[in-house]
């Protein structure tokens, strides 16, 4: 077992406790679950009473040629500890990266979790994204499209910067979650302004986010929304050929 410990939350107590995480993890109640699919996510008290609940991201454990590719590069647990550090250091908000564990036969990967603070909520913009626009869904997209920006500005995408993925509180303050998939460097533009396409976002309030994007990058608004909309029909028709390929193989 190998862990890492964000700089200043490491402890006895933290130690001890991350090192029991896996059978912590797998004797915690359903109920507590938040999520469970091909990751899950669950909420329970953790060893930093300062902090109250902490999040456990327990991902999937990669089979055959996937578990080998771990032996040569980063988990994700690990890389969403880096990023969390990385969002952090630039001011940017995701919920308090607190530690990563990994268990890895032989220097191939087996189990891994990443464990953060608990953010207030796990209520998400996707219904202001479905619904009409009233003034508190307005300025949530803002900021969504201004978090973008900044982002971008920073030399990070975020590889799934989808309706899920954005959370917001009873004050609005939004945070990014599922930051494993992150690519650090120079961006290119147009990769950038693509990628605002995985919000889904339809009529009025593509044409928001849009705005609100260019605006906070001084891009011109229309090219903006042009490169959004063939994104967007490019994703989608991706999706149909996905969905018709697992229909054609039953």
């Amino acid at each position: 077992m190998k862990m890492w410990i964000a700089p200043g939350w490491g402890n006895s107590n933290a130690v001890a406790w991350l090192r029991r995480l896996p059978e912590i993890a797998a004797a915690s109640d359903p109920s507590q679950d938040l999520y469970r699919g091909r990751n899950r996510l669950l909420r329970i008290d953790g060893p930093w009473p300062q902090l109250g609940p902490v999040v456990i991201k327990a991902f999937r454990i990669p089979r055959g040629i996937q578990a080998r590719g771990y032996s040569l590069r980063r988990s994700k647990a690990l890389r969403s500890l880096i990023n969390g550090l990385l969002l952090q250091h630039c001011a940017l908000p995701t919920p308090q990266p607190l530690a990563c564990v990994e268990e890895r036969e032989s220097g191939i990967l087996r189990r891994s979790w990443y464990v953060s603070a608990a953010f207030a909520t796990q209520q998400t913009i996707r219904e202001d994204l479905g619904g009409r626009l009233n003034v508190a869904s307005a300025q949530r997209l803002r900021s969504t499209a201004q978090l973008a920006a900044a982002l971008h500005q920073h030399g990070m995408l975020h590889r799934d910067f989808s309706p899920g993925n954005v959370l917001f509180n009873a004050d609005d303050q939004l945070t990014l979650v599922d930051i494993n998939r992150m690519d650090l460097g120079p961006l290119r533009q147009r990769r950038a302004v693509w990628s605002l396409c995985r919000m889904y976002a339809r009529g009025e309030q593509r044409r928001l986010l849009c705005s609100a994007y260019a605006q906070a990058c001084s891009l011109d608004v229309a090219a903006v929304e042009r490169r959004v909309w063939h994104a967007d029909r490019a994703l989608r028709l991706l999706r149909a050929f996905k969905r018709n390929l697992r229909s054609w193989r039953r």
